[in-house]
């Protein structure tokens, strides 16, 4: 019986993202939180109160979801600090409103960035 709940909860395991787990730190009990260092538990509260306020967004434009998560997610700071500065991030909304502008969606663009990482190198 014991082997039985083991695998279904290894099974629930595997299924659940990142998200999903992260939208359940906040209900953590205390035997839970003792797990994670007080910065640790921190940042991934943190972490997930962000993602779930992005997640609100993803009904706005492609570009806009972008504009969004750089501003939560602090990015403008992180590219500043690099050779290319904005430039990348820059040409990822031109080419994200584009790809807009031409009526595509979320999914499309996702997954059109996953072809043109892998045939085009990024």
């Amino acid at each position: 019986m014991v082997l039985e709940d083991m695998n279904i909860e290894e099974e629930d395991l595997a299924k659940s993202s990142i998200i999903e787990s992260l939208d359940e730190i906040e209900s953590f009990d205390e035997s839970e939180r003792s797990l994670f260092s007080s910065e640790g538990l921190q940042r991934l509260t943190d972490l997930s109160r962000i993602l779930r306020s992005l997640r609100r967004r993803i009904h706005l434009p492609i570009p806009d979801l972008i504009y969004f998560t750089e501003r939560e997610l602090m990015l403008g700071v992180d590219v500043e600090m690099t050779p290319h500065r904005r430039r990348y991030l820059d040409r990822l909304m031109d080419e994200a409103a584009n790809f807009y502008a031409q009526g595509g969606s979320l999914r499309s663009f996702l997954s059109w960035l996953n072809v043109a990482e892998s045939e085009e190198r990024g």
